[in-house]
């Protein structure tokens, strides 16, 4: 007497996953969908992590120019450009996916920058941009400030007492403020980050939905 086996609909979407071809497929749609979810995780708490504040904190003069004690924040252009990109369905990016070209020509990535800190070098522009504000504050006068001087005063709304560089200072020292590193170590985040990440494996062998 003949005898046959019959598998059930569960074996039978099992098996049509574990097609290499179906398999693979599914995996990169899952583990892609599990990417793009973690990359708006991490920038998520990069955001939060600027807007709670990062040390050190702002120099006087740079709370007198933004009217805000907060570091990285100024008209909230940082955090807000903060994002996630999926770059393939195994890799994402997330942080400031921005920058802008130097005096030099090459781009410049902004959010690089300002979480590692740079030495910026005193040129005679900026010597004499500080000498023009340093003239106005004596005077009382900012007529005579054009371009980003007549920006700074405006600002600041005439309050600041300006002061020109002093010879010797040659160079600007800013301190990096590393926001990366402060959303990396939020409590529980990597452990989400893998968990999302194994559910979309266990999603790809399950039987279900296959």
């Amino acid at each position: 007497m003949p005898t046959g086996v019959k598998l059930s609909k569960s074996w039978r979407n099992l098996s049509a996953a574990l097609k290499p071809g179906a398999f693979t497929k599914k995996l990169e749609r899952e583990v892609g969908k599990a990417t793009a979810l973690n990359g708006m995780l991490v920038a998520r708490e990069m955001r939060t992590a600027i807007k709670g504040g990062v040390a050190p904190a702002n120099a006087p003069l740079t709370i007198d120019i933004k009217g805000s004690t907060k570091p990285l924040i100024d008209k909230a252009d940082l955090w807000k450009a903060i994002t996630s990109v999926k770059a393939n369905w195994k890799t994402g990016f997330a942080g400031l996916l921005r920058g802008r070209k130097g005096a030099d020509g090459h781009l410049i990535n902004i959010g690089e920058k300002l979480h590692e800190g740079f030495t910026m070098r005193v040129t005679p522009a900026m010597r004499g941009l500080f000498q023009a504000l340093a003239q106005a504050s004596r005077s009382g006068d900012p007529k005579h400030l054009t371009g980003r001087a007549q920006e700074l005063w405006a600002r600041t709304k005439g309050k600041v007492a300006w002061a020109a560089l002093k010879p010797e200072t040659t160079a600007i020292v800013v301190k990096g403020r590393p926001w990366i590193n402060i959303a990396l170590g939020q409590p529980g985040l990597k452990a989400k980050l893998k968990k999302n990440w194994e559910d979309a494996v266990q999603r790809t062998i399950s039987p279900k939905g296959a």
